[in-house]
């Protein structure tokens, strides 16, 4: 049982320690996080085929752990793909301590909260099944800590997170396939505007060429087609944030939008928005007015996708025709303080105005053992890439597809007219997790806060 629900499907899996074929067309691909142990950081990337996305089959998975001198020391590095290549990017440099100094140094943390990598590493290339590869892409501009990574066409965006103890310049940027260039900052990653007082993004969605981001108080847009024009106030969920004369100084005349109700990234279906709410536990899909508004009489919640109590972290993956993948982090510290990542695929339909939704398979990563220490892994961004080198390789057809759904949402490959279980309501959500997520945000907040603080006293100085 996870979060006080029956798995529907749980299949034994192992580890193939190597990195998937060229030539084996497309792959969920999972970029892993661990954190523990005298190196204090690893990197992975994990490979599920989608010819098992629709089978009863044991899948193959495919671990490709980045080898320690190939990849910076770095705590936090965001992770995306560009072309062919999975990539990691940027984080927090490993800070040098004296141990010969007083014992202030001890309390010291390993990571440097002023000093932010700007490196590209290659984790996998599809093309190629080469691994911890020096990149192609060249160094950004400025480092960054926990940045977002994000793929939009041909051009891959990058965008500082936290900490934001030194705002790096520039904070947003894009690559073109040759150079970085710089882009403009959102104000809430400018120290000269009100909205630095809230510097973290939580949520995102990319429609179209619209980048959209959210903290916990504003939200706003970028146009990829227009990046002159800068950000703009995001209109998805409504009008104006709350408040007066956040846009002063610099910036000023840009209003923040209301802030996005779900965590990290959405995924579109047509004109739906599917994305997460971890606090709640819950996924849930809204439906947009012409891709730039949700309409607030049609929001609903996909029952039967429900994120574990104790999940730290989850994330969503566009499969193609209708099938999604939720991958949910979980750390509990009833269970010998194991960490474990569950792989859930679902499938989804429309009716009139709903969403219909079935899950068709479900399993746990196996351990990852990579030292005698306890690391704690965690996926920080999933995605569909192909892995063929043929340029030639074509889908399945509609009807396929259709054929395949059928099969998943009816015993996958069983019996057509046995309906597929029912899932039991979420249990009361466990609060030491609740009260875990809510710290991390107090202490976020804080930070923003005392760095604000700073650099305004430093301003009037």
């Amino acid at each position: 049982m996870i979060g006080g629900h029956k798995k529907s499907v749980r299949q034994p899996v192992t580890w193939q320690r190597r990195v998937p074929p060229s030539t084996d067309g497309e792959y969920l691909h999972l970029c892993l996080a661990g954190s523990g142990g005298p190196r204090r950081v690893f990197y992975a990337v994990c490979s599920i085929s989608n010819k098992y996305f629709w089978s009863v089959e044991e899948p193959e998975l495919y671990l490709n752990i980045l080898e320690e001198n190939k990849i910076p020391n770095c705590l936090g590095m965001g992770s995306g793909y560009f072309g062919s290549q999975i990539i990691f990017i940027g984080g927090q440099e490993a800070q040098q301590i004296e141990r010969d100094n007083d014992s202030a140094a001890f309390a010291l943390p390993p990571y440097s909260l002023y000093k932010y990598s700007s490196d590209v590493t290659v984790g996998l290339d599809t093309a190629t099944s080469g691994s911890s590869q020096q990149s192609e892409v060249p160094s950004m501009r400025s480092g960054k800590a926990s940045p977002l990574v994000l793929t939009v066409g041909d051009r891959l965006y990058v965008l500082a997170g936290t900490p934001v103890y030194i705002v790096p310049d520039p904070a947003f940027e894009k690559y073109d396939g040759s150079s970085w260039s710089r882009l403009p900052s959102p104000p809430f990653l400018d120290p000269n505007c009100n909205y630095f007082d809230d510097p973290c993004y939580c949520g995102y969605a990319v429609i179209d060429n619209w980048i959209h981001v959210s903290t916990s108080s504003s939200s706003f847009s970028f146009n990829t087609k227009d990046p002159e024009a800068g950000w703009t106030t995001c209109t998805l969920f409504g009008g104006d944030a709350p408040g007066e004369g956040k846009g002063k100084g610099k910036g000023k005349g840009i209003r923040g939008g209301v802030p996005f109700k779900f965590n990290g990234g959405a995924v579109l279906f047509d004109d739906i928005m599917i994305c997460i709410d971890l606090f709640q536990g819950v996924v849930v899909a809204h439906k947009l007015v012409e891709k730039r508004k949700v309409d607030i009489n049609h929001t609903q919640r996909l029952e039967k996708l429900e994120i574990p109590t104790d999940a730290i972290s989850a994330c969503l993956a566009d499969l193609g025709q209708g099938l999604f993948g939720l991958v949910s982090s979980c750390f509990d510290h009833d269970q010998n303080s194991e960490s474990r990542i569950s792989v859930m695929l679902f499938v989804v339909s429309k009716e009139n105005e709903n969403l219909t939704c079935e899950v068709s398979r479900e399993f746990y990563l196996p351990s990852i053992e990579q030292s005698s220490d306890n690391i704690i892994w965690s996926a920080t961004n999933c995605f569909l890439l192909n892995n063929s080198t043929d340029k030639d390789t074509e889908l399945i057809s509609p009807e396929e597809g259709e054929a395949n759904k059928k099969k998943v949402l009816y015993g996958l490959g069983g019996d057509l007219e046995k309906a597929p279980e029912k899932r039991g309501n979420r249990y009361v959500q466990k609060m030491g997790y609740l009260l875990v997520r809510s710290i991390i945000g107090i202490v976020s907040q804080n930070v923003a806060g005392i760095v604000s603080q700073n650099l305004a006293g430093k301003r009037r100085e």
